[in-house]
């Protein structure tokens, strides 16, 4: 018998799992309240911030390093309206591409929020949508100070930094984590002035401490200003520009610019949704509660992506949404919070997977560290990732990758190597025998695993 899935959200994770629920026969409604499909990743997240990233990166090269190998091309001027207009082409083009795919596999889309209005069944433009099971993928959104709210003019979500129609003079950031680095690179590169507002006492605190200490050096090569252990206590705007009142180690001052972007992290959209009246249980956090089967405490619904307990990325979402509806259509799948990667898209970026030096360590784990530095790797030197490295942690015992974090300018192009490993179980004698293309960043991958074992050629 033919089984009925109904989505809720045509982000990363309900789209894909939409798709592959119907390529495994069943019948799929996917309900998506915007006008466009993809969620915040594609329309106003990781899509859209990676091309700034890009073009901002290739203002960055003319400015700074093509002199240095006698290259003389000066920038005047550059058309910041233009390289928003070519941001905006390229989300339109993946996002009509996703209606085009849900066409294609036969997926019913409608455009519309969906409520609950009992167990199991769901309300939208009007229509009472029932199915075998339903699946919850409403996504994230910013999470803004409670006194100084996010309005999208002066004080800014990342949806907002990404749509400003100007490049700000000067760039305030409250938060030093993985958006916040990606947007202050962006208008650092353009021209602004940036400095952040870290409540903690170091950058990224999530990733592992050299990722950190290394980040912060090259960014305040480039300019950027840190003000560490320090919390905003006041904000307030005017016409022109913002003021914010904060306090760190040496007392309280002032910050003035002409836009704030809030950068302190997300939490789960299920405004609008009425999952008390579907009887859907919500943890202290707001999110929506979930086993390991990713089923509610009601059953056949189920929650996915950043709705549920877990780290919001796109990848993340997908993978857990292919899971769930294989498993729900009688093929087994494996999906494992340790092996999901997270990615920094700054110049140079850093990738991770699995645990840190600091998980290890705080769970008595005995492991053996190898590190191996990007200016000892030929390609490396020429790509002038001089401040890169490539670390990997090793279980003492089993020999088994347990971590690995890779800081280059193509970083996460060369982690899927460790992920794989990590996903095998490989142990470091696997690993080190890899014949790796030379010269090429990623012989720094097997570099690292041979200085684990105090082997290392070339370092």
């Amino acid at each position: 018998m033919t089984k009925s899935i109904v989505i809720v959200g045509g982000g990363p994770a309900g789209y894909v799992s939409a798709i592959r629920a119907s390529q495994l026969g069943a019948k799929v409604t996917l309900i998506e309240k915007g006008p466009t499909l993809g969620g915040t990743c594609l329309n106003v997240g990781c899509v859209p911030s990676k091309a700034l990233l890009m073009f901002s990166h290739y203002k960055h090269l003319l400015d700074h390093e093509f002199a240095k190998v006698g290259i003389d091309a000066q920038l005047k001027n550059f058309d910041f309206s233009r390289m928003q207009k070519e941001k905006s082409r390229i989300v339109e083009t993946l996002t009509q591409g996703i209606a085009y795919l849900l066409k294609k596999n036969k997926i019913r889309h409608i455009q519309g929020e969906a409520r609950f209005i009992a167990q199991k069944k769901l309300e939208v433009n009007e229509e009472v949508v029932e199915a075998d099971y339903i699946i919850l993928a409403t996504g994230s959104q910013p999470i803004s100070l409670p006194f100084f709210p996010i309005d999208e003019k002066r004080v800014l979500s990342s949806t907002g930094a990404l749509a400003l129609k100007e490049v700000p003079k000067h760039l305030l950031i409250i938060g030093a984590g993985v958006i916040g680095l990606e947007m202050g690179s962006v208008y650092r590169a353009l021209g602004s002035k940036v400095t952040f507002i870290e409540f903690f006492s170091r950058i990224v605190p999530s990733f592992d401490t050299d990722v950190s200490q290394t980040m912060i050096e090259i960014m305040k090569e480039r300019g950027i200003v840190f003000h560490l252990q320090t919390k905003v206590v006041k904000g307030s705007t005017s016409q022109d520009g913002v003021e914010l009142i904060c306090e760190g180690p040496d007392g309280q001052f002032t910050l003035d610019g002409d836009y704030v972007l809030q950068s302190i992290g997300r939490k789960p959209t299920t405004q609008g949704l009425s999952p008390e009246i579907g009887g859907i249980r919500l943890d202290s956090k707001g999110y929506i509660e979930t086993g390991l089967d990713l089923q509610t405490n009601v059953s056949g619904v189920y929650a996915i992506g950043d709705v549920a307990v877990g780290p919001m990325l796109a990848h993340k979402a997908s993978h857990e949404g292919i899971a769930l509806v294989e498993n729900l259509l009688q093929k087994s799948t494996h999906y494992n919070l340790f092996e999901v990667p997270n990615v920094i898209y700054t110049h140079p970026e850093v990738a991770h997977v699995g645990m840190t030096e600091e998980d290890l360590k705080k769970h008595n784990l005995p492991f053996k560290m190898g590190k191996f530095p990007l200016k000892a790797n030929a390609r490396g030197l020429v790509e002038g990732d001089l401040k890169g490295f490539v670390k990997v942690l090793v279980c003492q015992s089993t020999k088994r990758l347990m971590g690995a974090t890779v800081v280059s300018m193509h970083a996460s192009e060369m982690l899927p190597m460790f992920q794989l490993a990590i996903s095998k179980k490989m142990t470091i004698d696997e690993i080190k025998h890899l014949m790796i293309a030379h010269p090429t960043l990623s012989e720094a991958l097997v570099e690292a695993v041979l200085n684990a074992e105090g082997e290392s050629l070339h370092f």
